[in-house]
């Protein structure tokens, strides 16, 4: 009898093993149907029954709460943010999830706030990423954190958020850095602190030196104050940074030199940068001079050696109107369909994302990113005409 005992105990374990394998397997089978049921509920459009049935799934097993949080926020991205809120709000009332999947669903939810209007929401749930101890989710948290206030205007909060990120200097929000000095900056001028402005134009320098807008600033900053010899030496500064913003700063060294009773020096420079850089606006300006100091006709001699060189647009549009058109229909007729036809090319072009404008924006309206935004050397009609 003993013996018989000894050789069922075995057996008895490996029925209670089987008969737990066999009850596991139909819990997975029954949550597996229930999650394809409600995949099938979200492609028919019947969200709610199928949210009710991805809750049970989640009380059923905690590890499914990470495929409720990508629920949420397919929902966002369609657009739905109140069902959104309704999941990621709902999950983060579970007391037992572990600190990675807490702080995905902080993010997420600051999403859904961001989304839906609610700043003051959003910057609470990123703060809260920011404060835990996961280093990846919190860089992600202080970036949005720093796009937040800037889109805000809270320049000296997205400073501060950008020392925290990045204490060292080495990452490229330097860049936005710079910009957000430059804003603080601009307030200070409104308000008549010269000195604070030029420190904030300092910083911004020391936070990015390719920083043009900063630069720009400086010098116009000294010209005001009738130091003009400084702001010739930061509007020099420009064409080493980004040799594309030279046009900005035209009407702004002329005065300089002129004031300087150095017009030669002017001329010279002028000319000098025209032969250097491939840009037709610099040409133009260089041409209107030499209309002031020798004449029309040298001027047009000036832009014909150029057009059979570097024909562009701008340059035609000049030599047309220096060209007789009173005693010439055809002239005429060319000039208007050119003036046409450049009324409605873009002068600036964000080199991001191709967004065009005629207004200079230090940050590009189409992207949102900082310091993409560049004149248009080279008017095309193919790439500027709408």
């Amino acid at each position: 009898m003993n013996e018989l005992l000894v050789l069922l105990l075995p057996l008895a374990a490996f029925s209670g093993w089987w008969l737990a394998r066999s009850d596991k397997k139909t819990g997975n089978e029954q949550k597996e149907d229930d999650y394809f049921k409600g995949l099938s509920y979200l492609l028919e459009n019947e969200t709610d029954k199928a949210i009710d049935i991805f809750f049970r799934i989640a009380h059923l097993d905690d590890s499914t709460i990470e495929n409720q949080i990508t629920l949420g926020n397919l929902f966002r991205h369609r657009g739905e943010i109140d069902r959104a809120l309704h999941i990621h709000a709902n999950l983060s009332d579970k007391a037992e999830l572990t600190e990675p999947t807490r702080q995905k669903l902080n993010l997420a939810l600051a999403e859904d706030y961001l989304s839906a209007g609610i700043m003051n929401h959003a910057e609470n749930s990123f703060q809260q990423v920011c404060a835990s101890t996961q280093p990846e989710m919190r860089d992600v948290a202080r970036r949005k954190l720093i796009h937040l206030y800037a889109e805000q205007g809270f320049w000296q909060k997205a400073l501060e958020m950008i020392k925290e990120l990045d204490p060292f200097g080495r990452d490229p929000i330097q860049q936005h850095a710079a910009h957000f000095y430059c804003e603080l900056a601009k307030t200070a001028l409104e308000k008549g602190d010269e000195e604070t402005a030029q420190d904030e134009l300092q910083q911004a320098l020391k936070c990015d030196k390719h920083c043009v807008r900063a630069t720009i600033k400086l010098g116009r900053l000294a010209q005001s104050q009738h130091r003009f010899v400084t702001a010739i030496g930061f509007y020099n500064r420009v064409e080493k940074q980004n040799p594309a913003f030279l046009p900005e700063i035209l009407d702004n060294v002329s005065a300089c030199y002129l004031a300087l009773e150095q017009a030669d020096e002017w001329k010279n420079e002028l000319t000098r940068l025209a032969n250097t850089y491939d840009n037709p606006i610099l040409v133009l300006r260089l041409n209107q001079l030499i209309a002031e100091v020798e004449g029309c006709q040298a001027a047009r001699e000036f832009l014909k050696n150029q057009l059979q060189q570097k024909p562009n647009m701008l340059s035609v549009q000049a030599y047309l109107k220096l060209s007789d058109m009173d005693n010439n229909e055809d002239i005429r007729l060319l000039n208007t369909s050119v003036d046409k036809i450049l009324a409605f090319a873009l002068k600036y072009r964000c080199r991001d994302c191709g967004f065009r404008g005629n207004q200079l924006n230090w940050c590009c309206p189409g992207c949102k990113k900082w310091g993409t935004f560049t004149p248009v050397s080279d008017i095309s009609v193919k790439e500027n005409v709408q």
